[in-house]
């Protein structure tokens, strides 16, 4: 290989983590001296956490996510609790510990979005808070519960479609990707969310988000009740290795334990 070949497949590998960089700065007025941390999931699936030490209400994070990324935040006093979305480039954290709710965050089009989704969603949230208190307010009285537990569940079903309709609207967000690993991936909602689904963009169902609710879909569906296990070999106690398909037609147990 050319000096010159190698010196190309360096630059563009530079390039390429350059593009791939995140920065998060923080600066949290009020906030006392220590320990702030960040968890999220990377580009190959996998959680991650992080920390950093805030001095005088600023800290900083780094590193690289090749697409926007959720992320959560808090301080170790637990007086900031946040989550948000970062990406390539610059996104910043401003506030103070004295409004835990006025901390903005500002960064790239995901941010704005997950901001803007956060408006939107914050009312549907406050409402159906009210209709279960209310419903639980009535609870020695069966009659009354069932009453407005029905008007509590009402309001949760509109509220999600108006979800599901904002999330349509902006089907070519990280938002959009995020919001279907965590409201269509049970057993009951698949084929809801799969429908829903095929009305976003490719870039939103390439995602990482996406891909993370296909491995647990899969894996739920190898939960059902009545559906053949698949055959494995693992090692018996003596160390010799044993496949499951020796048992083929026999009756076995497999028993599975925790060392605690």
């Amino acid at each position: 290989m050319s000096r010159l070949t190698i010196l190309l497949l360096i630059g563009s590998a530079y390039q390429i983590s350059l593009a791939e960089q995140f920065q998060i700065f923080g600066n949290i007025r009020n906030l006392p001296d220590q320990w702030v941390s960040l968890t999220f999931m990377d580009d190959s699936l996998q959680s991650q956490i992080d920390s950093a030490y805030a001095v005088n209400g600023k800290f900083m994070f780094h590193g690289a996510v090749a697409e926007p990324t959720a992320g959560g935040l808090f301080t170790a006093d637990g007086k900031i609790t946040i989550t948000f979305f970062f990406e390539p480039g610059l996104t910043q954290i401003t506030g103070d510990t004295l409004w835990p709710s006025g901390v903005k965050v500002h960064g790239g089009n995901s941010t704005s979005d997950h901001n803007n989704y956060k408006v939107f969603e914050i009312p549907l949230i406050e409402q159906t808070d009210s209709l279960r208190e209310v419903a639980f307010a009535h609870s020695n009285d069966s009659v009354a519960f069932q009453k407005y537990w029905a008007v509590y569940s009402e309001a949760i079903r509109i509220n999600l479609q108006k979800q599901d309709g904002w999330m349509m609207e902006h089907n070519n967000s990280a938002v959009c990707a995020y919001y279907f690993l965590y409201h269509y991936m049970d057993a009951d909602n698949l084929t809801k969310g799969d429908s829903l689904l095929r009305l976003t963009t490719e870039k939103v169902q390439g995602s990482k988000y996406i891909r993370t609710r296909k491995a647990v879909v899969r894996n739920t569906v190898l939960r059902e009740v009545g559906r053949q296990v698949k055959h494995f070999t693992q090692n018996d106690t003596s160390g010799k290795s044993v496949s499951t398909q020796i048992f083929s037609g026999k009756y076995f147990l497999i028993d599975f334990w925790a060392s605690w």
